[in-house]
């Protein structure tokens, strides 16, 4: 993953070596280019020296990673998504276009021209002023380094984010880490276009299209001063960055095309729930017994079991977990499938059980659960599973076909009508819901239910006595 000394990088990249991030970050980026389904061109990833949450394709093919990236995440899958999203740059070659490179070529000159701006606030005033202003010349280097990533258009960027959520669901990962993402990207642009509006007075259009990567301490450092038309900052900033603004989407935007595209195209699909963090941040959980590698040998458990060399998965499965009292779930579903493999059904169904009692179970261990809980027999206890699972996580109809399911071997007659009347309204879930139905003879069924619950009802209407054992 290190960089290629020969390879010509944007202007103030200040290169970060650690083997250990950058063989943990490679192994993000294969996980997720292994489902794109073209030719895959070489990808460099370049950790930079940089305390911004943002990320930038270049179009030598490098993506430039920000450590106040690996700093801020709250979970793998929302370091996947940025990675994937500055990868989609590269796989649609949004570079080739003569006018794209020259915008590119463009916006590196533009963070030339605001460290300018920077020095010249640097070197103008008293001592005290210029200490202080000092600060604010730095931060705008690390602007200058974030411009890299503003030169796409609004459908460029709709696009990478779209591939990125199919990139990460195709990897198992979460589209909730998308979503991460994207709402930081809101809550860093609300907060830069506050401290504008403070530092230049009035309201800049500018602030919230242009800054998503800011970082906090530039946003905290011209809040710190008084409004003064005049700044130079103020200026420079209006000055150069006006004409970026104009066709790249707001944070808010880009989240509402994303929230459309799952509605179209994944609203069939079972949303993994991400793996958050444990306090210390992405560095911190790269240590072999820490969240991030303890996960990986979770995935490689499962990877082993789906080929059947469970030799492989029981070499692994006792470094999922630190104890028995670890919440990890990735640590826990891989044991549940190990302990379902080899015979220990108990453990395994108490493994689940665990991570939904910690509360960081993913859809995919209530759906497990739930589906042991209707082989024992306790349907209501599998109906409460699925719908705790909608309950959490939403999409309520990516369980309707095991409820349905469910309510019918529970003989809950009208509750599975009313799911299947549901389910059947879903195209992409219909004929799976039918098959169902077809199965269980739920038309019959339901037919002999009303039937028998009109009779009661003419009976109650007669004087007559309710028939026992009726509905």
């Amino acid at each position: 993953m290190r960089a290629d000394p020969t390879i010509e990088l944007p202007p103030g990249v200040n290169i970060l070596v650690d083997e250990k991030v950058e063989e943990h970050l490679a192994k993000n980026l294969q996980q997720l280019l292994a489902h794109w389904p073209g030719d895959v061109p070489d990808i460099t990833l370049v950790l930079n020296d940089g305390s911004a949450y943002h990320a930038s394709a270049v179009p030598t093919g490098q993506i430039v990673l920000q450590l106040g990236v690996l700093k801020n995440v709250e979970s793998f899958d929302e370091l996947s998504f940025v990675l994937a999203h500055e990868a989609a740059h590269i796989l649609k070659d949004h570079f080739r276009s003569v006018e794209k490179r020259e915008e590119l070529d463009s916006a590196m000159v533009l963070g030339l021209q605001l460290v300018a701006t920077g020095d010249s606030l640097a070197h103008d005033g008293s001592a005290s002023e210029v200490t202080q202003k000092a600060a604010l010349a730095t931060q705008l280097g690390a602007v200058a380094n974030d411009l890299m990533g503003f030169g796409w258009d609004r459908g460029q960027e709709i696009e990478a984010d779209g591939i990125a959520y199919e990139l990460l669901l195709d990897a198992g990962l979460s589209g909730d880490g998308a979503m991460d993402s994207i709402d930081r990207l809101i809550s860093e642009e609300d907060k830069v276009e506050k401290a504008l509006e403070e530092r230049c007075g009035g309201k800049p259009s500018i602030a919230r299209d242009f800054l998503g990567g800011l970082t906090k301490s530039f946003s905290d450092a011209i809040a710190k001063k008084e409004a003064v038309p005049a700044d130079p900052l103020c200026s420079g900033v209006k000055r150069t960055l006006a004409s970026f603004t104009k066709s790249h989407p707001k944070a808010s935007d880009r989240r509402k095309a994303l929230e459309a595209h799952n509605d179209l195209h994944f609203s069939d699909r079972a949303v993994v729930l991400q793996q958050v963090f444990e306090e210390g941040g992405y560095l911190a959980q790269i240590s072999p017994n820490g969240s991030i590698s303890r996960t990986e040998r979770a995935r490689l458990v499962l990877a082993a079991l789906e080929r059947d060399d469970v030799s492989q998965a029981k070499s692994l499965v006792s470094g999922v977990l630190l104890d028995e009292n670890d919440p990890l779930p990735w640590g826990r579903y891989a044991r549940y499938h190990y302990r379902m493999r080899t015979g220990d059904r108990a453990g395994a169904i108490r493994d689940l059980e665990f991570s939904v009692a910690d509360g960081g179970a993913f859809r995919e261990i209530y759906k497990e659960l739930a589906e042991r809980y209707a082989q024992d027999g306790r349907f209501h206890d599998a109906i409460a599973h699925v719908d705790m699972a909608a309950s959490r996580f939403g999409y309520p109809e990516l369980h309707y076909v095991a409820k349905l399911r469910y309510l019918i071997l529970a003989e809950d007659i009208p509750g599975a009508w009313t799911i299947y009347g549901q389910c059947t309204r879903q195209r992409a879930l219909a004929e799976q819901c039918g098959q169902v139905a077809d199965i269980h003879d739920l038309d019959t069924r339901y037919k002999a239910y009303k039937a028998e619950k009109e009779e009661t009802e003419l009976l109650k209407g007669e004087g007559g006595e309710v028939v026992s054992g009726s509905f």
